[in-house]
């Protein structure tokens, strides 16, 4: 899910002066190595990546060049870019993060006095809604009853503590007072939280949450911005949530997305549920890369923060009725913003923490690994809609099928949905062929994937050679552009021709190519270790690879003319036929010439 950082860069304005201070200053050793243990290595540092599950350490981090590159998976930047996919922050967020941490305070983004206010309030709420969950979480020691129904459902102490999970005591101003104790905070400002509620009146407030257990939701960066209350006793209703609030919008944030962010992008899949005890009991039985999606219909904002971290879902919601339904819409969503979806219906009406309380996390990833594609479970859903003995009806389940297929973007796709629908509904064979026609494709088109050309071990060699030979850099890259005519580093090589002492995030800026950054910095990162390897002897390297793309060139041209020589052979007429010949062999006998001199 990696985003382009050109588009990330350029979606906010912040002088180049702060940004330049602020790289100058970040240790980027310092930075990375809070979330990999690096070891030296050469000229540099290394680890493994982060980015990818791995055994032997590609990763790599350059203190002097101020950058990190992954040589298996391709990631790879500078600190905030680090900061940007390890987190799943905004570029301004990841600025943010940085600044914090090395005392700078961050340009003001903004002149308008109401987006001000509104900047000020929500610190104002992240203040209050930390120190609340700190109260919340010193009171759950103190209540047996709520003690007694963690202990029930097998929830140790680590994952209390993960998940920060507290108990708001049976008071109407427990919380209120110690806030107003603190005298740090207006009227406005507390109310404006959700943490409190006035009465009819309007002349006073209480404490929402009241004889519940408290589960605080974290956005991406770790912060508090709201709260879930589970009733302990017979207290109505049985969960309640904080309402929305200028920093808290229910549709853009995902319940347990922070603590498990980690182990979603390790895996490869989120594992999506309802609730908030669903996503704890989960990870109290080791499945530590689920999240809820806060009892609401899952939205396109939750899709896209999700989206940061990973591409694939498996929904497990309840499986009760309700909870089907919910799989259905969910469903649509993801699809439509690109995912790819499977759906698990756990077996008798269950919600996964029932599941895994009672069979263990083994049984419970076994039942995941039958999960089914999102296409199957919606015919399997359309099928029970109707009745598949009547002509009728099962000719109304395949327009609902043909509808669902019809929106499908992608013809490879379109195609496997099309014969395994009409396998489930069991459509005779001698009618597939108008269905297919109803959906506009008469003939199949599913287009050629471009020729993908990977860059040969010279043309690498050449690229990290000519970073090192900054006063004959153009001189070398010239020549190996009038002596070949295709080179697949070309677009690369264009944007170092003409630069001096290499910037890395300059030059990417002027790259369109994520495989161009790649192969630049990686150069780049290398570019120590390769004037310890070559020395003084670098321009006679150089000289080395442009000799071995000339040699390649003229074997592949040989190779082609081989091919035509065979041809003409069995297809040219009598007439023509030794004009054609000696006009090949001539040919011929010309590059051999060449690859003879090569070599």
């Amino acid at each position: 899910m990696k985003r382009l950082e050109k588009e990330v860069r350029t979606s906010v304005s912040l002088p180049q002066e702060f940004l330049e201070e602020l790289r100058s200053n970040i240790s980027i050793e310092s930075i990375i190595g809070e979330y990999v243990t690096l070891k030296k290595q050469g000229t540099g540092l290394s680890g493994l990546c982060p980015f990818h599950s791995e055994k032997t350490p590609s990763f790599h981090v350059s203190s002097s060049k101020k950058l990190y590159h992954c040589f298996s998976c391709g990631n790879g930047g500078d600190s905030i870019t680090f900061i940007i996919e390890k987190e799943g922050l905004t570029f301004i967020e990841a600025v943010k993060v940085l600044a914090d941490k090395y005392g700078m305070t961050l340009p003001k983004l903004s002149s308008n006095p109401e987006q001000d206010k509104k900047v000020t309030l929500q610190e104002k709420i992240l203040e209050l809604n930390k120190l609340s969950m700190i109260h919340w979480m010193s009171q759950l020691e103190y209540n047996e009853e709520a003690n007694t129904y963690l202990i029930e459902r097998g929830i140790t102490q680590e994952t209390i503590d993960t998940f920060q999970l507290g108990f708001a005591e049976n008071s109407w101003n427990n919380l209120r007072q110690k806030i107003t104790d603190k005298n740090a905070f207006t009227k406005d400002e507390i109310l404006s939280s959700g943490l409190f509620k006035e009465n009819e009146k309007k002349t006073d407030y209480y404490d929402l949450f009241r004889q519940r257990l408290i589960t605080p939701l974290l956005d991406i960066r770790g912060r508090v911005i709201a709260f879930g209350g589970r009733a302990i006793g017979k207290l109505e209703p049985k969960y309640l949530n904080s309402p929305e609030t200028v920093l808290y919008i229910k549709g853009n944030h995902l319940y347990g997305l922070h603590q498990n962010k980690d182990n979603i992008r390790q895996r490869g899949f989120a594992l999506l549920t309802e609730g908030y005890f669903d996503v704890i009991s989960l990870y109290q039985h080791g499945v530590t890369n689920a999240i809820a999606s806060l009892g609401t219909s899952f939205t396109e904002g939750q899709a896209n923060t999700l989206k940061r971290f990973t591409d694939k879902v498996v929904i497990c919601y309840d499986g009760d009725s309700a909870g089907i339904k919910a799989s259905e819409r969910a469903t649509k969503m993801l699809t439509k913003v690109g995912f790819v979806v499977k759906v698990l219906i756990l077996p008798d009406k269950r919600d996964p923490d029932e599941y895994i309380r009672e069979f263990g996390r083994d049984t419970f990833e076994k039942r995941r690994g039958m999960a089914v594609s999102w296409f199957r479970f919606s015919v399997d859903r359309i099928m029970q809609k109707y009745d598949m003995r009547n002509a009728t009806e099962k000719a109304k389940a395949a327009e609902e099928v043909l509808t669902i297929i019809s929106n499908v973007s992608n013809d490879v796709e379109k195609r496997e949905y099309f014969d395994l629908s009409m396998k489930l509904l069991r459509i005779d064979s001698s009618l597939t062929s108008s269905l297919w026609k109803k959906l506009g494709l008469e003939k199949q088109n599913i287009k050629e994937q471009e020729l993908i050309i990977s860059p040969s071990i010279a043309e690498l060699k050449f690229l990290d050679l000519i970073v090192c030979k900054e006063d004959k850099r153009k001189t070398f890259i010239d020549i190996l552009k009038n002596s070949i005519d295709l080179i697949t580093i070309s677009s690369a090589l264009e944007v170092i021709s003409d630069s001096g002492e290499l910037d890395y995030l300059a030059l990417e800026e002027k790259l369109t190519d994520d495989k161009d950054k790649q192969l630049i910095r990686k150069a780049i990162i290398k570019s120590d270790e390769t004037l310890d390897q070559y020395g003084n002897d670098i321009e006679e390297e150089l000289q080395g690879c442009i000799d071995a793309l000339m040699k390649l060139r003229v074997e592949n041209q040989l190779e082609q003319l081989n091919e035509q020589i065979k041809t003409a052979t069995k297809e040219v007429t009598v007439e023509n036929y030794a004009k054609e010949l000696e006009s090949l062999f001539t040919e011929q006998e010309i590059l051999f010439k060449q690859l003879e001199v090569l070599t």
